[in-house]
């Protein structure tokens, strides 16, 4: 405290100052601390050395919300507080309404209360969608000085820095469904935890600008993979950014990344009886492939489904693949897909790959009523 009341001190030791002292101190201590912080940056003198006292606010906020107190974000960024009335006019005012907002959402979220998770979802939201509507985009792209693409960057920064997993999550979910609104397509639509929580069908969402989206999502999801790079569901929303901007072996690299770690490594089965792996991922997995020319790898991902799409895992045995085909007879284990196979090589004559698909058919593992020496006079009679 006597090092903050210094008239002397620069913006950056001031802040080194209370990063430095809140490593070691938590709960009440931290909130007083971070209280007198923040009253004293309203202060006249170090009000002016601070700009106003923006950054120093911004920086006590952000550590509150990674500390995941979420009543002391609300009750100190109250607009009567002294260094909030202050910001009133610049472009960290809707930087401290959105970590209110999102306050207030954790706290109602951790209390299980619909009503208010759906009122300050809507908060959320509203202090969000309009730095990624038009408007916003053409004054930016006018070259004046955007008083709301300022607000958008410091924004972005802020959400780059929060470090609480739930919060990170909200954030992420928040984003992805501002993504899904912008693209208006409903079959590469990311996927999130929290989904329900926005109000996806508003009629000013129409104006809500992808690029803009695509931007700051991509940058505080990378950011969160840094600190949580086994999160299955971060790995997962990755698969669904580069899923939804055409960029397949991205996809698919991603989404196999997030199966081997919910799997730990495919120790657990994928496939019945557990069904681990979701309709749509399995679904965006085979489309990966089809766009890849991988048509026979599609085939056995296409397995992982609770009800295989056979016309289609027909369609992509009878074209040309890229993958080796019936190299990856192996991996089949769905007998209408074996027995569809050797009748696709039976006419065709291709002796060699009939006899794969025939020799994964009278596997005991898939049929317990052959016998093995049935299976070795069959090849001795087949042509």
């Amino acid at each position: 405290t006597a090092l903050l009341t210094q008239r002397h001190m620069s913006s950056s030791s001031m802040a080194w100052v209370v990063s430095t002292a809140t490593t070691s101190i938590s709960g009440p201590r931290l909130t007083t601390l971070i209280s007198g912080t923040m009253a004293l940056s309203g202060s006249p003198s170090v009000l002016t050395l601070l700009k106003s006292g923006c950054w120093l606010t911004t920086s006590c906020l952000l550590l509150l919300l990674n500390c995941g107190d979420w009543d002391a974000v609300s009750r100190l960024s109250h607009t009567n507080m002294p260094y909030i009335k202050d910001t009133r006019n610049s472009a960290h005012a809707g930087l401290f309404l959105l970590a209110r907002h999102l306050g207030f959402l954790m706290l109602n979220l951790r209390s299980n209360s619909h009503q208010m998770v759906k009122k300050f979802g809507r908060d959320v939201w509203d202090t969000m969608a309009h730095l990624f509507s038009t408007s916003a985009g053409k004054r930016q792209k006018d070259g004046g000085s955007s008083a709301v693409a300022k607000e958008r960057a410091l924004v972005a920064s802020f959400l780059c820095r929060l470090a609480h997993p739930g919060l990170q999550a909200l954030v992420l979910s928040l984003l992805a469904s501002l993504y899904n609104v912008a693209r208006d397509d409903p079959v590469t639509d990311i996927l999130s935890v929290h989904a329900s929580v926005w109000p996806t069908g508003l009629a000013t969402n129409s104006s809500i600008q992808e690029r803009l989206c695509e931007e700051i999502l991509s940058r505080v999801l990378q950011r969160a993979l840094a600190s949580q790079p086994q999160e299955h569901l971060l790995l997962r929303m990755a698969a669904d950014l580069h899923f939804a901007a055409g960029r397949h072996s991205a996809a698919l690299k991603h989404y196999l990344e997030a199966v081997a770690v919910r799997t730990d490594y495919f120790q657990l089965d994928c496939g019945p009886p557990t069904w681990l792996l979701e309709e749509a991922v399995v679904a965006r997995m085979v489309t990966s492939c089809r766009e890849l020319g991988r048509l026979m790898q599609a085939v056995v991902l296409s397995q992982f489904s609770q009800e295989p799409n056979y016309a289609q895992a027909f369609k992509f045995l009878e074209d040309q693949t890229e993958d080796g085909g019936d190299s990856l007879y192996g991996c089949v284990w769905d007998m209408a897909i074996l027995e569809f196979a050797m009748s696709l090589h039976t006419k065709r004559g291709e002796v060699a790959r009939r006899r794969a698909a025939k020799h994964c058919i009278w596997q005991l593992e898939l049929n317990t009523n052959n016998d093995r020496s049935e299976e070795h006079t069959s090849e001795l009679q087949s042509p």
